[in-house]
């Protein structure tokens, strides 16, 4: 219970902790706390806004003008906060530091942003304060103002200098803070200012990826009318369409796509007009100059749109670009062998020039279509240059084609050519244009399919893995903490044992004191017994005088009275050693609290110790984790650095195989089965490892079942073997009780047989004192019984020590044998992990080679066979240990059977003592019923007594002195024969009480 309460205590103090520390960024709870007991007169008459008591605190000299309180605030600051614009525009008149800082590092400016108060702020910026201060949490003045939406004071700020582009901790410039905040008023607000639009955050986001993050729609319109970037990228690699696409916000991503694809038409209007134009000018010119210096500048076209086409037909067919390289080799060779006289018809040019703009439309087509399909659609801005770069070439591939028909067209100078080859430049524009829009719908449906199938892929599986491995850690940590709080309850336990031996032994003391009690009562009722004997001596004596028979009978009294004192001189020595025999023990039992003590106290130290560990080891663990995350984070922007590296890789791939375009279906078909393959590799080691999770599992509940059958069966052990021990010592205690109540039995025969023979009074005295005397002799054996008990409690406290190391050792061995299996399986579980990655680098030979795909796929499909046998041979080996299990169970409840009965009979045997107690409790109410009878009887003795003498004084003859001897006689006789039956009455009871083991002593 301790620790559970110390755990909870620290995780209160982390709670306080994390609530302390939620306002991180700074914009909640913008008043101030305030308690009178922190504040000056000048404070408080600042929060009241009473200018006179602030004049009065400054000329009597009790506060300065910039005097902070215990929280480090002036004046000023309060008034700011409250709204006291008299009190602020006194202040600053007086000349106060402006700029001065609270324990936050907050202005007076900022408080009166953060508080709206307008007019304390307008006060101050005029008196020039500095709006551009940062408090603790990195954000200015204008920071607070967009907070609050307020654009008149953030109008202001900007005004008198505040700086826009001031970040806060997050890195949050004042757009950025708008945006995330969803304040779309300060939004337009600040875009008229002109920001800057690239601003990122410590995340690497931008303002449109914020808004597309957040969903609002509006903000992502504003932006993307002031031109922002569509294609940066935060720390992990999303744009802000990707946000939009993963928070399932259609209409962003809808405004998003449009915007991109106006973009797109725009940049290719403007590349169509530049065209026309260049193409217009270079016509113009080359028709002045002459025929046969047009021939060397064909050629040279020529060769350039050859290179043109080789770059751009890269991904295209072998065959095919030699056709085209065949085509545009025999136009040069025919533009070269034409002679200049020899003017060949425009209808046959035209047609060659014609067939060979469609064969370079018909594979511009081709190379676009192939671009559009390969582009990796991760990575946004690399498919958009591409896709401007495809667009650029047919329009520079036309301008060349256009140069080439009026170059050589000049001859024959027919316009209708001229016009029919701008007409098909024109038709290849439009259908290249209908061709990109058919290609950017397929994209988006190709972009929809890869990202659920590649990408995501990758990215769980490797994300499963640290999330795996984190979780395997997070197990470990959470196992000591278990074996750490086990190790606590077992000392609490211990502890709780030592106390209750410590309360047992104090009971026995206050057993020991209470008969200590009992005895100093039964001396003294003895002393009263003598004294009563010694007043009956004296009357024996008076009347000695009267008779000599009574003469004779008072030396006989003497004697036997000197013989009494020598005996009480006996016994008092005997109940000084007794005195200091209980001393002893009292001495030995104080030492024995006061080790038990000390044993406490270094219990109570270690289980703190052990406290304070735990808390160490849960901040460890916790730092722990949070390391691992930061690791995670670290590992999955890699993942993705790595990721975008592997986009470009497949790119270059890609480009450097274009002549495998002919086995592309093969291809697919390749990548349908290795991904089967995957897929069928993947679930087999995600099932071996939850079969390995199970059976530890397993084993763990097995081991713990194992543990703590042992511990009920050893307390079961120990539980019969003190229940013996209890019998054995009942059993030697009723015998030794038997053999005290045959003695009584004799005793009291033969105090009857006494009675019987009617000896003298004093004998009958002499009887009562040997009987006191075999009363103190017994209280000397109960002192010995009782000293004897506590040397077996000693020795079972002594036992249970004993076992209990025992089984601390038992269970050390068990955990170590526990640790040791735990360790081989650790081993194994890093020989199946070298496994794994064997298998991966194997099946990246697969990928290169036919041949030795099927040899790793016959190596998988052994590895799988043995992971079947190790399972079988798991399972064989969970029936066994279920088996044991049962076994357990079945001996376990035997014992609980075991045990039942022992505690019925134990049950008996305390109701038994119960009774017996009850009974006992009885007897002190006799006995002060029999003293109380005894003492009325002593009263009527002294009474006749009294009357006697009276009688002897008063009758004088010696008739009367004998009658008044015999009326004496009589009483004493009366007297001697009522104590006879009270004494019948006492042994009656007494034989009663000797039948339930009970023994009263007087």
């Amino acid at each position: 219970m301790e620790v559970r309460g110390s755990f909870l205590a620290a995780c209160r103090r982390r709670m306080a902790t994390w609530r302390k520390n939620r306002d991180k960024d700074g914009f909640s709870n913008p008043g101030y706390r305030v308690q009178q007991k922190d504040l000056g007169m000048i404070h408080k008459a600042a929060i009241a806004g009473d200018v006179n008591k602030v004049m009065e605190s400054i000329l009597l000299r009790l506060n300065d003008l910039n005097d902070r309180d215990k929280k480090n605030r002036t004046a000023l600051h309060l008034a700011c906060a409250h709204g006291r614009p008299g009190v602020v525009a006194d202040l600053v008149a007086r000349k106060c530091q402006l700029n001065l800082t609270d324990s936050e590092n907050r202005t007076a400016l900022i408080k009166a942003v953060q508080c709206q108060e307008e007019v304390c702020a307008s006060i101050l910026l005029e008196h020039g304060t500095n709006p551009n201060v940062r408090d603790m949490y990195g954000n200015t003045a204008l920071h607070y103002a967009i907070d609050n939406e307020n654009i008149s004071m953030a109008r202001k700020l900007l005004a008198y200098g505040a700086d826009i582009e001031a970040r806060s901790q997050d890195g949050h410039t004042s757009l950025l803070l708008a945006v995330n905040r969803k304040k779309e008023q300060m939004v337009a607000f600040l875009l008229k200012k002109k920001p800057d639009l690239t601003a990122i955050d410590n995340f690497g986001r931008t303002a449109l990826i914020l808004a597309a993050r957040n969903g609002s729609t509006s903000v992502v319109y504003q932006l993307l009318q002031h031109n922002i970037d569509v294609f940066c990228q935060d720390i992990s690699g999303w744009t802000a369409e990707d946000y939009a696409v993963a928070s399932k916000f259609q209409a962003i991503r809808g405004i998003i796509s449009e915007y991109k694809a106006n973009k797109r038409r725009e940049s290719l209007q403007n590349s169509d007009s530049e065209q026309d134009l260049e193409m217009t000018s270079e016509g113009e010119q080359e028709r002045l100059e002459g025929c046969e210096s047009s021939q060397p500048q064909v050629e040279e076209k020529m060769k350039k749109c050859r290179n043109k086409k080789i770059e751009v037909s890269r991904n295209v067919h072998a065959d095919d670009s030699d056709n085209y390289n065949d085509d545009v080799d025999e136009l040069i060779h025919k533009i070269k062998n034409r002679k200049p006289d020899n003017h060949q018809s425009p209808g046959k040019e035209n047609g060659e020039f014609d067939r060979l703009a469609r064969k370079t439309s018909n594979e511009k087509s081709k190379v676009k279509s192939q671009i559009y399909f390969r582009d990796d659609l991760n990575d946004i801005t690399g498919s958009s240059e591409k896709t401007s770069e495809d667009d650029e070439l047919p329009y520079s591939d036309d301008e060349n084609f256009m140069l080439l028909i009026e170059q050589s067209g000049m001859e024959c100078k027919d316009f209708v050519s001229l016009s029919k080859s701008k007409n098909a430049t024109a038709a290849c524009g439009r259908s290249i244009e209908d061709q990109k829009c058919y290609c950017e719908q397929l994209k988006v449906k190709f972009q929809k399919m890869k990202n659920n199938i590649s990408v995501l892929q990758k990215v769980l599986s490797e994300t499963d893995k640290t999330k795996s491995q984190s979780e395997h850690q997070n197990l470990q940590g959470k196992k000591k903490l278990c074996n750490l709080r086990f190790i606590l309850q077992q000392q609490e336990e211990e502890r709780i044992k030592a106390e209750e031996l410590y309360e047992k032994d104090i009971e026995e003391l206050k057993i020991m004191e209470e008969q200590y009690r009992t005895q100093t009562e039964v001396k003294k009722q003895s002393k009263l017994t003598l004294k009563s004997l010694e007043v009956e001596l004296k009357t024996v004596r008076s009347n000695s005088n009267q008779n000599s028979h009574t003469h004779e009978r008072e030396r006989d009294l003497w004697q036997e009275n000197h013989l009494m004192r020598d005996e009480i001189a006996r016994l008092r020595l005997e109940i000084d050693t007794i005195k200091h025999q209980n001393q002893e023990t009292e001495n030995k039992y104080f030492k024995d609290i006061e080790i038990i003590k000390e044993n406490n106290e270094d219990l109570e130290k270690t289980l703190k110790r052990n406290e304070e560990t735990l808390t160490k080891t849960i901040t460890r663990y916790s730092k722990e984790l949070n390391v691992l995350m930061d690791e995670n984070t670290m590992l999955n922007s890699e993942l993705q650095k790595e990721k975008q590296s592997m986009s470009r890789l497949e790119t270059e791939m890609e480009s450097y195989h274009c002549r495998l375009a002919a086995a592309l279906c093969d291809h697919d078909q390749r990548q349908s089965s290795k991904r089967d393959l995957q897929l069928a590799f993947q679930s087999t080691v995600n099932e071996w490892c939850h079969l390995q999770e199970d059976t530890n599992s397993h084993i763990q509940i097995l081991s713990q079942q194992l543990s703590k059958a042992e511990s009920t069966s050893s307390g079961l052990e120990t539980e019969l073997h003190y229940e013996r021990e209890a019998l054995k010592e009942k059993t030697l205690h009723i015998e030794h009780m038997q053999g005290v109540l045959s003695r009584t039995q004799r005793r009291l025969e033969d105090i009857e047989h006494m009675y019987q023979n009617d000896q003298p009074i004093l004998e009958k005295y002499v009887r009562k004192q040997q009987s006191v005397e075999d009363g103190l002799f017994q209280l000397q054996s109960q002192n010995l019984l009782y000293q004897q008990q506590c040397n077996d409690a000693r020795k079972k406290a002594d036992n249970q020590e004993k076992t209990i190391i025992n089984i601390q050792v038992k269970c050390e061995d068990t955990v170590e044998k526990l640790q040791a299996e735990c360790r081989k399986l650790e081993e194994n579980n890093k020989g199946l992990m070298k496994e794994c990655t064997l298998l991966k680098e194997r099946q990246c030979q697969y990928e290169k080679e036919k041949e030795e795909r099927e040899v790793v796929r016959r190596q998988l499909q052994r590895e799988v066979d043995d992971a079947l046998n190790k399972q079988l041979l798991l399972e064989a080996m969970l029936e066994i240990s279920s088996e044991r299990r049962i076994n357990l169970e079945d001996e376990a409840r035997s014992l609980k059977k075991k045990l039942g009965q022992m505690r019925s009979q134990l049950q008996e045997m305390q109701n038994q003592r119960t009774e017996i107690l009850r009974r006992a409790e009885e007897l002190p109410d006799h006995m002060q019923k029999l003293k109380i009878e005894n003492a009325v009887l002593k009263i009527r003795t002294k009474k006749r007594a009294d009357k006697i003498e009276q009688l002897q004084k008063m009758l004088v003859s010696s008739s009367s002195i004998s009658q008044s001897l015999i009326f004496c006689h009589t009483e004493k006789e009366f007297y001697f024969s009522r104590i006879s039956l009270v004494q019948n009455v006492w042994e009656d009871q007494k034989w009663i009480f000797s039948d339930f083991g009970i023994f009263v002593y007087t």
